[in-house]
């Protein structure tokens, strides 16, 4: 039958467990890092000795090691990566962290995104969220990815809202952001994206052209496409005026108003193409 679900208390053990081994480690990490190097490390230590002990106590001591192998096999060739769900969890609590902290006097300025050349964690932050996605989205991408005895059954409408369809929650958030981050007169860096574009926007066009991509190209190839746009797009940037327009560009229509949103799209999208191959 099923498991018994936990009872009130474990879960609120469970709960403060995993605050105080990943949220807490986290921020004081992020914020006090060069005073607290010693203390996070003995949180860690002995949190995973707690937790190691915790394992080893719930193993049966009729427990082989022919099964343990079983068990580690079953882990290693099942088709959802524990590991990567882990490591997209834990670059999620990071991005809500650092986005949380970032407006604080204790979060280093040095870990916020840079304002011209260079990077920092959070500018790290947003291209692990883009990879982070993209080495999930092969299932996806395989389903807009037409067949040649199949293109002509298809309807291009049929297709292209499919597409649409998935990326309609992140224009939402999109505009919610734009209009609400407008009409409060929040504090923004013009520098980061532009006037009106935002990252939601960034998550959405990456997705759209990877899934209008798939129809005429095959997933095996993105590793080449993504190789030939991060080189064409450092031969923009270097020797036909594209670093200088994004920096000193007037904004004098709507594209140019947002040439850093977009212009980093570009970058953006290479590395997805990366990822799905990864993935």
């Amino acid at each position: 039958g099923l498991p018994s679900p936990p009872t009130p208390l474990a879960a609120t053990i469970a709960t403060i467990y995993d605050f105080v081994l990943l949220i807490i480690p986290m921020i004081i990490s992020f914020c006090l890092a060069e005073y607290s190097l010693t203390f996070i490390s003995i949180l860690f230590g002995a949190c995973a000795l707690f937790h190691l002990i915790r394992y080893l106590r719930s193993q049966s001591i009729t427990t082989t090691e022919e099964n343990d192998n079983n068990e580690l096999s079953l882990l290693l060739n099942d088709k959802n990566k524990l590991f990567i769900s882990d490591w997209r969890s834990i670059m999620m609590l990071s991005t809500c962290v650092c986005i949380l902290c970032v407006d604080f006097t204790i979060f280093p300025r040095r870990l916020a995104k840079t304002e011209t050349f260079g990077y920092s964690l959070m500018d790290l932050g947003v291209g692990s969220f883009i990879l982070s996605h993209a080495v999930v989205s092969f299932p996806r991408l395989e389903k807009y990815e037409v067949k040649e005895h199949e293109a002509n059954q298809m309807s291009i409408t049929r297709w292209l809202f499919g597409i649409v369809r998935n990326v309609i929650p992140l224009l939402i958030l999109g505009f919610a952001r734009l209009f609400t981050t407008k009409a409060a007169n929040y504090q923004e860096h013009v520098s980061e994206y532009g006037v009106h574009w935002n990252f939601f926007f960034t998550i959405a066009a990456v997705a759209i052209f990877s899934g209008l991509l798939s129809r005429f190209v095959s997933l095996s190839y993105y590793s080449v496409i993504g190789a030939v746009t991060i080189l064409g797009f450092q031969l923009f940037l270097s020797f036909f005026g594209l670093t200088d327009w994004i920096l000193h560009g007037e904004r004098v229509d709507l594209i140019s108003a947002n040439k850093e949103g977009l212009a980093s799209c570009i970058g953006y999208l290479a590395l997805n193409f990366f990822g799905v191959c990864i993935g």
